[in-house]
């Protein structure tokens, strides 16, 4: 018998589900940053059909962390657990690849909305800034609402029009 720990690296509790041949489909909790042993003591074959079914949705194995790119929501180990600098290896990497895409995908927003204005107004926008600015803390529901917590802004930036800010800066056209 062997056990097979399965490590959440996202903020979201996460549910991991398995079936095997001729059983009803199982379901475990781990909630975020947790680490558990999904399923108790199991032989093998049965590791590994857990294993095989959830690699399709990004599991992967504890073994390749250093050598894995990219954001990695559930990490698994046999017979042992995650070990503490794969995991603060793989959280530190999944704080980048999320701030990336956050990034990315305000810029293609900007992108998109001074597309848009151009087309409505039939002028080309030749500078666009939008700013987010989130308040509280959104998990807490007595969070104060009226002190930002988060501002970040995007500027979107046409042709060879000189941007107004540094760093960041999207140039794409919608």
């Amino acid at each position: 018998m062997a056990q097979l720990y399965v490590l959440n690296t996202t903020i979201r509790d996460h549910e991991i589900a398995w079936r095997w041949l001729g059983d009803s489909p199982r379901t475990q909790s781990i909630k975020a940053g947790q680490q558990v042993v999904v399923g108790g003591d199991l032989d093998r074959p049965r590791i590994d059909a857990i294993v095989e079914q959830n690699v399709l949705y990004g599991m992967r194995p504890a073994a390749d962390i250093p050598r894995e790119k990219g954001f990695i929501g559930l990490i698994y180990s046999i017979d042992k657990p995650v070990e503490l600098d794969k995991i603060e290896t793989q959280l530190e990497r999944n704080e980048i690849e999320l701030q990336a895409d956050a990034d990315e995908r305000r810029e293609n927003i900007a992108a998109a909305v001074a597309d848009n204005v151009s087309r409505q107004t039939g002028k080309e926008v030749k500078r666009l800034e939008i700013e987010q600015v989130e308040t509280g803390d959104v998990r807490s529901p007595d969070a104060k609402r009226d002190n930002p917590t988060v501002a970040v802004g995007t500027e979107y930036v046409a042709g060879d029009t000189a941007p107004r800010h540094r760093g960041r800066k999207s140039s794409r056209a919608g």
